[in-house]
């Protein structure tokens, strides 16, 4: 059953986590004997775009593995048949032989969890996200000390508009696997942007410059949280740095200036640096997804508002369709409608009463 509220949510996981508590407290006792930091680098870009392999795509995570324990013939074979129909996208087929596999599978068989997992995979894939959610729940509560488990949850979470319990359901994935970090920084980054978090923002930031100092992408995570910071200066100083150096930098560093200048109220600026992103991205940089779920559209309503801003008739009239096609707040589109038409001026020769001399000159 789909949970409601954001209240009951952290109320599970925070009961959940009594039950994965012991396990926790073995990974820390054992702490010295691991790396520090994840030995998997982090990938050279982390968009987060629907075809992300982890975990929106993948049936077996990419860095370390969940253990799996043994499954029966039956359960083995209809997740295979889903596996094979999800390569066809035949999601009938994938979701039949999945409700198989579940049915076979005994309520008290260590892999129930993994099973319940899949399930929540596929609805996530199919797009239903209210089913995804009511599955990794249910995934959770059979196998909560899984980290991957907990990954799938907090990237459908995260989807389903709830960015701060799905922050903590990924911060839950990275304690109990280290090793999932660079695979969970991109959903734990979008979770954090969702919720305007700037604390959240600038810690993973230093995270992300700390595992891949030399990439350029690094600028952009610092001037992000700087923005969610307020910090509109210091954003601006430290794109400038990176794109006076490299300007032919990813489109996800052009799109943040703009929305430096927009912070700045530099309009003509903000709408050259947005003209940049969305020619690169047109041209297939998808550093974008960094920085948006839905890229053309806030590209071009961000562009909007920089035409609005100019605060001409000629630049308004190209604000409003733009606006009107992505659906913009109704007070400003009515703002570009009305700028479009010049505040009369009074002009001097009109007599001040009827029947009074026209003034010469």
């Amino acid at each position: 059953m789909k949970i409601s509220s954001r209240t009951s949510r952290l109320l599970l996981i925070s009961l959940l986590l009594l039950t994965i508590a012991g396990s926790l407290w073995m990974i820390s006792a054992n702490f010295d004997k691991q790396p520090a930091t994840p030995s998997t680098p982090f990938p050279q870009m982390q968009p987060s775009p629907p075809w992300a392999r982890f975990p929106t795509r993948a049936l077996t995570p990419t860095a370390i593995p969940t253990p799996i324990p043994t499954a029966t013939p039956e359960t083995a074979q209809a997740l295979q048949v889903m596996r094979i129909a999800l390569d066809y996208q035949a999601f009938e087929t994938a979701e039949a032989a999945w409700e198989k596999a579940r049915r076979v599978t005994p309520e008290d068989s260590p892999l129930r969890g993994h099973v319940l997992r899949e399930g929540a995979r596929l609805a996530l894939l199919r797009g239903d996200l209210d089913t995804a959610e009511a599955r990794a729940w249910d995934a959770v509560r059979e196998a909560a000390a899984e980290a991957e488990t907990w990954a799938l949850l907090g990237v459908i979470l995260a989807r389903q508009g709830e960015p701060q319990v799905a922050e903590q359901a990924l911060r839950i994935a990275e304690s109990l696997d280290p090793g999932l970090a660079p695979d969970v920084f991109a959903e734990r980054w979008r979770a954090a942007r969702q919720s305007n978090n700037g604390d959240a923002l600038m810690a993973l930031a230093q995270t992300y410059s700390n595992h891949e100092p030399e990439n350029p992408l690094g600028f952009y995570y610092r001037a992000a949280a700087l923005l969610a910071s307020g910090e509109v200066e210091a954003a601006f100083r430290h794109l400038l740095i990176q794109l006076r150096a490299e300007p032919d930098s990813a489109a996800v560093l052009w799109y943040t200036l703009g929305e430096a200048y927009l912070a700045q109220h530099a309009y003509n600026e903000a709408l050259i640096a947005l003209n940049v992103a969305e020619s690169r991205f047109t041209t297939g940089d998808y550093s974008l997804y960094l920085a948006s779920d839905d890229p053309p559209r806030d590209l071009n309503l961000k562009r909007a508002l920089a035409l609005l801003g100019l605060h001409n008739p000629q630049s308004c009239m190209q604000a409003e369709p733009l606006l009107r096609r992505w659906n913009a707040p109704d007070e400003i589109i009515e703002r570009a409608r009305l700028c479009q038409t010049p505040t009369p001026t009074p002009t001097s020769w009109i007599p001040v009463q009827i029947g009074t001399a026209t003034p010469q000159y």
